[in-house]
């Protein structure tokens, strides 16, 4: 057997089917176990896997590097992020937030940006009820004036001085 210290192995850093795995249990009982064994077993994993929550900077689940990933910042909720930055969070409520968190009475919020809906339309809009409510098409029709097609009469303005 090598006398070589475990600190002192070389990294394997792509593992092949046929490689060999040393391995000392609780009980001290040194076995072997293939990367293929090792694959197969965990291709049939039957139960809640649990990992560590992770960060932004080092995601619980990364994919191909850690600038890209998944994490659980708390209990019940999932953030993902790309290039070390949170991109979308869904907390334990299931409210979903684009670019932060999300906001406390929204299902959906976006957070500093624009929402391009690319030319489709935006179906069963509420009536206005606040200031800052968005304003739908029976709204604008009512408060415009109903001209054609919703546009007021601009000649009844008054002119400006």
């Amino acid at each position: 057997m090598a006398t070589t210290k475990i600190p002192n192995l070389p990294l394997v850093t792509i593992a092949r089917d046929e490689d060999i795995f040393i391995i000392d249990d609780v009980d001290r009982v040194t076995s072997k176990i293939t990367w293929a064994d090792i694959k197969k077993s965990l291709s049939n994993i039957n139960t809640t896997l649990t990992v560590s929550p992770g960060s932004n900077l080092g995601p619980a689940v990364a994919f191909g590097d850690s600038l890209a990933g998944i994490y659980a910042p708390v209990s019940g909720t999932l953030v993902i992020s790309t290039n070390n930055v949170d991109r979308v969070m869904v907390d334990i409520d299931g409210k979903v937030g684009i670019g932060g968190a999300p906001i406390t009475d929204s299902k959906l919020s976006i957070i500093g940006g624009t929402c391009d809906m690319g030319s489709n339309k935006i179906t069963s809009v509420a009536l206005c009820t606040e200031d800052n409510d968005c304003a739908n098409k029976a709204y604008v029709d009512s408060v415009a004036g109903g001209g054609a097609g919703g546009i007021p009469n601009l000649s009844t303005l008054p002119s400006l001085p």
